[in-house]
């Protein structure tokens, strides 16, 4: 449906599909507080928005920033660091083969 929305030639759905991607941007603040199920979800959204090259530009850098700041925390220092990188690695096992990208 993201894919369909993002290239739509109405407007509306054009409006929808920006509205969830920066609403999903705002919601990364609160990750740490997601339970594991709803976390891991996230997680694979996250990776499949940018293998499925549905956010570019600036919205693509912020995605990935997202994603190296989480893989950036120490697993073990915290309940919320560990929980932050895993989300990192749950977006990174779905976009890997775009790395050398």
């Amino acid at each position: 449906m993201l894919k369909q929305f993002k290239v739509s030639g109405s407007s509306r759905e054009n409006d929808i599909f920006a509205c969830m991607i920066h609403n999903l941007f705002d919601e990364y603040r609160f990750f740490s507080k997601y339970p594991e199920k709803e976390l891991r979800i996230t997680g694979t959204l996250f990776g499949l928005l940018i293998k499925e090259q549905l956010v570019s530009s600036i919205t693509l850098g912020i995605a990935l920033r997202y994603v190296l700041e989480a893989l950036r925390k120490h697993p073990h220092q915290s309940p919320q660091s560990g929980k932050m990188f895993r989300f990192g690695m749950w977006a990174l096992e779905h976009f890997k083969e775009r790395l050398p990208e």
